[in-house]
């Protein structure tokens, strides 16, 4: 059995890309394992990060658009901050601050999160010092066929870096930053901090 998964939304926010789950991936999910990757996307790279929860789909959302929390359990945020809320579109859209660190370099970005029936997307834009051109992601979460009493969680981001970035700092920060991203807020929502 594979799955490939998408999801279909309004016109202003851009839907999350679809994933293929290959038998391997599904396997391995449902031993409790996670499953992250990247790959060249245009001038950009795709990275994803999935991993099964058990727990309500609203506190699932709740975590993800809990930004104050994230320095707590992520690594690499040095700093997080929800700063407010406004109305786009006639959408709330939840803005935020986030510093991340690596290797001594420290980063810091605004970001808008905007939140649809079944997935997040979200803008981060550069504030200072960042080698990231553009950025933007998407949570997504997908009831688990193999088992109803869990639910898919997956995280997908795309980064676009400045032409001075070498190929394998890109794909060594996709692999440290991926590896454990989705499976983290899975155990903060089953733990119900």
């Amino acid at each position: 059995m594979a799955l490939l998964l998408g999801v279909a939304v309004a016109a202003a926010v851009p839907p999350p890309p679809p994933f293929h789950l290959d038998p391997d991936d599904i396997a391995l999910l449902s031993e409790g394992g996670r499953i992250s990757r990247s790959h060249k996307d245009g001038e950009a790279e795709l990275g994803l990060s999935a991993s099964l929860v058990r727990g309500d789909p609203a506190a699932v959302w709740r975590e993800i658009a809990d930004y104050d929390r994230y320095v707590a359990y992520l690594p690499y945020v040095t700093a997080s901050q929800r700063i407010g809320e406004e109305e786009r579109d006639g959408h709330p859209v939840i803005l935020a601050r986030l510093e991340l660190t690596t290797r001594h370099l420290t980063t810091r970005y605004t970001l808008d999160h905007h939140q649809g029936p079944d997935f997040v997307w979200f803008e981060l834009r550069s504030v200072s010092g960042s080698p990231v051109r553009a950025a933007e992601g998407w949570w997504t979460l997908t009831p688990w066929e193999p088992d109803p009493t869990r639910l898919l969680l997956a995280y997908q981001v795309r980064v676009e870096t400045a032409w001075y970035v070498p190929a394998a700092l890109k794909q060594r920060a996709a692999d440290l930053g991926l590896n454990r991203f989705a499976g983290l807020v899975a155990q903060q929502v089953e733990r119900g901090r």
